[in-house]
């Protein structure tokens, strides 16, 4: 896999996360749709049909999650103001993050990366320091 520059990562971040939130969408709409069903309505239990978009679109959940992360991440947002309050046990996974990541030429240096993951997650990384360079490359693309 070649590695690829901060905004092409960053546009193909925001494309999957587009096509999460798309996906999600369908899932959610067929389901509604399968509560308006003769035997939904009939004997007031959801058919298979219905439980069966609602677990793909549940699915979807953890994915997108650690999909928002990486792309908050890359935009130097802190992990606080993406996710304020997080209970116990339910804290995002480093490792899927990173394979989100995992592509970045601007760190070939995996280890160096899962690091300044890990501080970011940890909150001790309020703002990814960026070099000129990115910065123009972003404005750029924008």
């Amino acid at each position: 896999m070649t590695p690829i520059s901060t905004t092409d990562l960053i546009a193909s971040l925001k494309a999957r996360i587009v096509n999460n939130m798309t996906e999600a969408k369908r899932f959610r709409v067929l389901a509604n749709e399968a509560k308006t069903k003769p035997d939904f309505l009939a004997t007031g239990y959801p058919s298979a049909e219905f439980w069966a978009n609602r677990r793909a679109r549940k699915a979807l959940r953890w994915p997108s999650r650690h999909l928002l992360l990486a792309y908050g991440f890359l935009r130097g947002r802190s992990y606080k103001q993406i996710e304020p309050k997080v209970d116990e046990g339910n804290e995002p996974s480093h490792q899927r993050i990173l394979q989100h990541l995992k592509i970045w030429d601007a760190y070939p240096d995996q280890t160096e990366l899962s690091d300044l993951l890990s501080d970011w997650l940890q909150g001790d990384l309020e703002r990814r320091e960026r070099t000129e360079t990115e910065l123009t490359q972003m404005e750029a693309a924008a």
